[in-house]
């Protein structure tokens, strides 16, 4: 005579978790897959230096070329021999090589840093989302953008100083923001409403 299997009985309000792959229970809430996207901080980056290649020359700074690079930073490494910068703003292929390096990271090319902007976007997040939780908005990409704007650690200054610590800007980045700044700099919140605008 075959006995009756029982049902189990569910009690009000109570979730039953079905378990898989040999009885372990699946992770709730799997950590989130924290890196760069390389395509949007491109598109973003291109967008909020160049208008998408349409001031190929910064009038008040080196910044040149659809990434806004820095044209002192390079002008005398190996890639850039004999090539001006008048010459660099209409090479785009060339813009875009030293675009891959930047990504990747070239410290024989930008020698004050050691990282390209795809490690510093997940760095910075992995160092700064424990200490500021849910005051850092900002994802690994859009702090590769940062990265690219304020520098490594012009960016590390940003999530600590200013944002964890409560500095202000002309305290904590005084060569940008102080009273004797050479240059008008869009603040960081500019930037990123930018950069967001042109990725949505």
């Amino acid at each position: 005579m075959k006995t009756k299997k029982k049902k189990r009985k569910i009690l009000p309000g109570v979730r039953v978790r079905k378990y898989i792959d040999g009885g372990q229970v699946p992770a709730v809430n799997p950590e989130p897959d924290i890196r760069v996207d390389r395509e949007k901080l491109q598109k973003g980056v291109m967008a909020v230096e160049s208008l998408n290649g349409i001031l190929m020359k910064n009038p008040q700074t080196s910044a040149t070329g659809l990434f806004g690079q820095l044209f002192e930073e390079i002008e005398n490494t190996e890639m850039l021999k004999g090539i001006t910068r008048d010459e660099f703003a209409k090479n785009t292929e060339l813009q875009n090589r030293v675009w891959e390096e930047r990504l990747k990271g070239n410290p024989e090319m930008f020698q004050e840093k050691r990282t390209g902007l795809l490690q510093d976007g997940v760095d910075i997040y992995e160092e700064y989302k424990p200490q500021l939780g849910d005051k850092l908005d900002y994802t690994p990409t859009e702090l590769a953008a940062l990265s690219n704007f304020l520098g490594r650690q012009g960016t590390r200054i940003l999530m600590g100083d200013i944002m964890r610590d409560g500095m202000s800007m002309a305290e904590a980045l005084p060569t940008l923001y102080g009273a004797n700044a050479k240059y008008d700099n869009k603040t960081p919140e500019q930037y990123i409403r930018e950069f967001r605008a042109a990725t949505r």
